[in-house]
């Protein structure tokens, strides 16, 4: 069935006495046949064959967190240096190999929650919210005379 519509569009397209639309229709269809769209191959995300809360990821928790937290201090350590000339990198080498190590043990629990990252954007969000309908709350039951007010001089400039 397919060579035979394959036939067809063929001869449609090569046949000069139908009108050119319907002949450009034809190699349109023909084309889209013959030269099928390519997709790029879909990437997963790997599982953690760990469940949530594993001994593997509170080791891994401590590990980024004190690896994070050396760089940082490592870096903050050195900003008069930064601004030599020649300055050696803030980070040498071997500079957190004891924390790659296979036999890092981590302390007891988990590390602190990530002052950066996702985690404290979800948390100020949250937090910026709970306040903001604190506010408002207030604002309600107090008769709305501790509602906030707008900053005439700011407004009167826009």
């Amino acid at each position: 069935m397919i060579g035979f519509v394959k036939g067809f569009l063929g001869s449609v397209c090569a046949d000069a006495e139908i009108a050119a639309d319907y002949r450009i229709e034809a190699g349109e269809l023909l084309r889209r046949h013959e030269a099928p769209r390519v997709t790029p191959e879909s990437v997963r995300p790997a599982y953690c064959a760990e469940p949530e809360g594993s001994e593997t990821q509170r080791v891994e928790a401590w590990r980024r967190y004190l690896i994070d937290r050396r760089k940082w201090k490592l870096v903050m350590d050195s900003r008069e240096e930064r601004l030599k000339p020649d300055a050696p990198c803030p980070l040498s080498p071997g500079w957190a190999d004891d924390l790659y190590a296979d036999n890092f043990v981590p302390p007891l629990g988990w590390p602190p929650q990530a002052v950066f990252g996702p985690d404290t954007v979800r948390r100020h969000v949250e937090r910026s919210e709970a306040l903001r309908r604190a506010r408002m709350e207030r604002a309600t039951c107090n008769g709305g005379g501790d509602a906030p007010q707008r900053n005439k001089r700011i407004s009167a400039r826009f």
